[in-house]
């Protein structure tokens, strides 16, 4: 029934490569208008 240990590592690493996205795309508009 439960998942494969892969497969939940997975999510996590994926959830975790999302929020680093979010906050570099934050960061880099940050800048921009700093810049701007």
């Amino acid at each position: 029934m439960a998942p494969a240990p892969s497969m939940d590592t997975g999510a996590a690493f994926s959830a975790v490569v999302s929020g680093v996205a979010v906050m570099f795309s934050l960061i880099i508009s940050l800048v921009a208008l700093l810049k701007h």
